[in-house]
């Protein structure tokens, strides 16, 4: 072989390496970009699993964060949500403050008229009262004189103005009972801002509320707290022109001789003995015990009047006019024995008796008669205890001196032979046992 010809075959055989090897490159090229592939599938397969979770259930650090944040959002939300809430209560709180404190005022509103309206009709019958007790002096006078013409006239005028007065005693006391009842609701009011107040402060400090024990309760009467000055009450009460009434319409509580009675001023209102009168215990606050020992009492005393209800009038009249029952059968028992002597039952407490015309009292309508006397009686010592400045809350004593010194009587000493038979009269009832 020649030189030459080495030399081409040599080439030749470099060539075909060459062309060996770029086959071998362009073959190998896919495989590395299959394999590129397959690496970054893998890739975004573990990117999937790592946001997805591992297999041991551990959340990626980044996906705990974005809890976090919906976490902390949805706090925020209910905090708002219960201070919303606590606004809402605390408006709601507001309001209903704001109505009680509307309603009690408009309530107040009536309150006021329609003392308004008592006072002047109390004003009209004291009037007519004074009247009639003038036409009863100008009646003696003409019957004094036999002036039987002027007599009936005077007598027709008084009868008049009688009925005008029992109709003013029954408006008075459907009155009165208006405003207690009046009273009542405000106090209910006062009792639930009370119960709204105490709910509150229990609430901010921690402690659970409690019931208020003096709340209206369901039922026939009402159970109220006690008002300025007075007890708590069931039901309504007895109406009310001066002073605190018995308690349901029994004798009043035993008071004490206060500052001004008779006795402490030199004036003689205790009895001789030296024992300010005083009501019974026994018979405190019970109406029926208190009607039945008086009936009991005017039939030991073989009174006329027994077995006419007196017991049941002077309850009655004396709860009406905030009347001690005991004053009044003292008074019956002081001026005529219990109605056995003098102008007898149908004039037994001496209510229009004059020194001039004794006799007026059974003559004149007005104030013959058991129911008459009674109820005159405890109308005229309201009136004329009322007129000196006292009350049903002073002394017995005290109530009968300011009486005798307006009018009742005109002997000097009236109030303290009342006070010696009222002794008697309670001696008697505080052994009562009914």
């Amino acid at each position: 072989m020649s030189e030459i010809s080495a030399i081409g075959a040599s080439k030749a055989s470099q060539a075909s390496q060459i062309t060996q090897t770029s086959n071998v490159s362009a073959a190998s090229a896919p495989q590395k970009a299959d394999k590129a592939e397959t690496a970054a599938a893998a890739k975004d397969s573990v990117s999937i699993s790592e946001d997805d979770g591992d297999s041991d259930g551990k959340s990626n650090p980044l996906n705990l964060d974005a809890l976090k944040e919906s976490t902390s959002a949805d706090s925020a939300d209910k905090a708002k949500e219960s201070k919303d809430a606590d606004k809402a209560k605390e408006a709601e709180k507001k309001d209903d403050a704001s109505e009680v404190n509307s309603e009690d005022k408009k309530l107040e509103e009536d309150q006021k008229k329609l003392e308004e309206e008592l006072e002047a009709k109390k004003a009209e019958l004291e009037a007519n009262e004074q009247k009639m007790e003038d036409l009863g002096k100008e009646m003696a006078e003409a019957a004094k004189s036999g002036d039987t013409q002027k007599l009936q006239s005077l007598q027709s005028q008084l009868g008049k103005l009688d009925d005008v007065n029992k109709t003013l005693q029954g408006e008075i006391k459907d009155l009165s009972n208006n405003i207690d009842g009046i009273k009542d609701q405000r106090q209910q009011l006062a009792n639930r801002q009370a119960q709204q107040q105490q709910q509150a402060q229990q609430q901010q400090s921690g402690a659970a509320p409690q019931q208020n024990s003096a709340m209206p309760q369901d039922g026939g009467g009402q159970i109220v707290a006690p008002q300025q000055g007075g007890a708590a009450q069931q039901g309504g009460s007895a109406p009310q022109q001066s002073g605190a009434a018995p308690q349901q319409g029994g004798v009043p509580q035993a008071q004490a001789p206060q500052q001004g009675n008779a006795s402490q001023q030199g004036n003689e209102a205790a009895p001789a003995n030296g024992a300010s009168p005083t009501a019974p215990i026994n018979l405190q606050g019970q109406d029926k015990k208190t009607a039945d020992f008086i009936n009991k009492y005017l039939e030991e005393k073989k009174s006329p009047a027994a077995g006419t209800g007196a017991g049941e009038m002077m309850v009655k009249y004396g709860k009406e006019y905030n009347v001690d029952p005991l004053i009044l059968l003292s008074i019956a028992g002081l001026e005529t024995q219990f109605g056995k002597t003098g102008i007898g039952v149908n004039g037994m407490l001496g209510v229009g008796a004059y020194d001039s015309d004794p006799n007026n009292a059974t003559r004149n309508p007005a104030f013959s008669g058991v129911e008459n006397q009674i109820r005159r009686g405890a109308e005229t010592f309201n009136r004329l205890r009322t007129k000196g400045g006292s009350t049903a809350d002073d002394s017995i004593a005290n109530q009968l001196r300011v009486v005798n010194e307006q009018g009742w009587a005109t002997a000097k000493h009236w109030h303290t032979s009342v006070g010696q038979m009222y002794n008697q009269v309670s001696k008697a009832a505080s052994q009562y046992e009914g």
